[in-house]
């Protein structure tokens, strides 16, 4: 289910605020054929629903979702573009979930800094990541957009404060370029594979992820598609033996947008 697959993959965001930005790039020299834009004012209107393990379509969890561009920022030094996702699960919590991402682009490149709003939980660490490249044109080889190993505080408030040991890499590969279908429109899109792999060390438990996101994105239109593969968990309680799931994927799929002038 994506919900209970987003919580964990919230969780894993949420060491993205101490990570130290990695000095591994991708080739390519950042000029491609057009340059990439980010617009205030544009959105976009995905169909998001759950995958079963045969990747089918479950109906039953199918939300419409939106997402846009606010007003520009700066932070870091540079200027950011807030993104921000609500995902709309009225009809499965009674609530609407929203995400923000800042996003910026040089050239044929997208850079994201996640805003996870989890500076309250996690005390000093602060609200924003480092900022991570998840997407180049020109790339033909694997990046590494950021690397973990740390020990923070975390601060429960009334269940108390413990030590949490983290480790995880994202790594992003580009994919092949393509055409989707949007409203009858044809789109060029290009896919980046992003991985990723966690270990976490909690008091006396061990979770690990393994998880593996394919987005579809347009130079001139960014998200247009997005799949997540199942994601592979394991808890490990000590003295026992480890606990393997497996969670279904996802998918989420633009049925209309507007790219402001």
């Amino acid at each position: 289910m994506k919900i209970l697959k987003n919580t964990l993959l919230i969780l894993a965001a949420s060491f993205l605020v101490i990570a130290c930005g990695d000095d591994s790039s991708p080739t390519g020299n950042g000029n491609g054929d057009g340059n990439i834009e980010i617009k205030p004012g544009s959105y976009w209107i995905f169909e998001s629903f759950d995958l079963d393990y045969a990747g089918n379509a479950v109906d039953s969890t199918m939300t419409l979702d939106s997402s846009y561009v606010i007003d520009e920022i700066t932070a870091y030094n540079n200027t950011w573009f807030p993104y921000v996702t609500d995902a709309d699960y009225q009809a499965l919590l009674g609530e609407v979930e929203s995400d923000t991402m800042l996003v910026r682009s040089v050239e044929d490149r997208i850079y994201s800094i996640l805003d996870m709003e989890m500076g309250d939980m996690l005390g000093e660490g602060g609200n924003f990541a480092p900022e991570a490249l998840i997407a180049d044109w020109d790339a033909t080889n694997t990046w590494i957009a950021t690397e973990i190993d740390t020990t923070i505080l975390l601060d429960l408030g009334e269940n108390g404060q413990f030590n949490v040991a983290a480790e995880m890499m994202v790594k992003v590969t580009p994919g092949a370029e393509s055409n989707m279908t949007v409203d009858g429109e044809s789109i060029a899109v290009k896919e980046f594979i992003i991985n990723t792999e966690m270990d976490i060390n909690a008091m006396i438990m061990t979770i690990s992820i393994e998880s593996s996101s394919h987005y579809y994105i347009s130079k001139g239109k960014l998200i247009m598609s997005i799949k997540d593969d199942p994601a592979i968990t394991s808890f490990t309680m000590i003295g026992e033996a480890p606990s393997k799931d497996t969670m279904p994927g996802s998918e989420s799929n633009v049925i209309r947008y507007h790219i402001a002038d």
